[in-house]
């Protein structure tokens, strides 16, 4: 259970997210599927190293909010083992010249428990967070251009999720880039 010590106090407001991480053979295959997109949509590409599944957006959150959050993490990873799930369809978000490109994943009850647990614990804690219904998925693309777009077949892998983290977003002209500031692994 290490700690986070980067200095971060400069930062009052950290834009925060609690993510799943993927494996190896996941991240290949999603980063397959993205290949395959390329040659059939324009749009804006997600880095396969971004690749992760949102259990809950926290948006703008204290600097000195994150070490309660890291307990919390790591709290609800010990009530958890890793979770075997199976990358599904494409779908997408938003407009037709400007949506939000993802594949989503086979129904999981137990991603689906960690995420509602989660997001329960957070609540419990005081912490404000996106409400929007669960739907785990990995974003592929944004402002992407689907009207009239054909979709290539997307690849479809099975794989664990075996941690989560604390994600800072790090919003930029050209793409978000995404800081772990904690890791806490899912019982075996």
């Amino acid at each position: 259970m290490a700690r986070h010590r980067k200095a971060i106090g400069k930062w009052s407001l950290m834009r925060l997210f609690i993510a799943a991480n993927l494996d190896q053979r996941l991240c290949e295959a999603l980063a397959e599927t993205s290949a395959n997109l390329r040659s059939a949509i324009r749009g804006r590409y997600v880095s396969p190293d971004s690749f992760h599944v949102t259990l809950a957006f926290l948006g703008e959150c204290r600097a000195e909010d994150v070490n309660r959050l890291e307990d919390l993490l790591d709290a609800t990873a010990q009530d958890f083992c890793a979770i075997s799930v199976q990358l599904a369809a494409l779908g997408s978000f938003g407009r037709e010249h400007a949506g939000v490109l993802w594949q989503g994943f086979e129904p999981s009850r137990e991603l689906s428990k960690l995420a509602h647990e989660l997001r329960s614990r957070l609540s419990e804690e005081g912490f404000s967070y996106d409400e929007k219904s669960f739907l785990p998925h990995v974003t592929l693309m944004r402002k992407a251009q689907l009207k009239g777009s054909v979709l290539p077949a997307a690849c479809y892998e099975a794989g664990n999720i075996a941690s989560i983290s604390l994600m800072r977003s790090h919003l930029g002209e050209a793409r978000a880039v995404y800081e772990t500031l904690h890791r806490a692994y899912l019982r075996d």
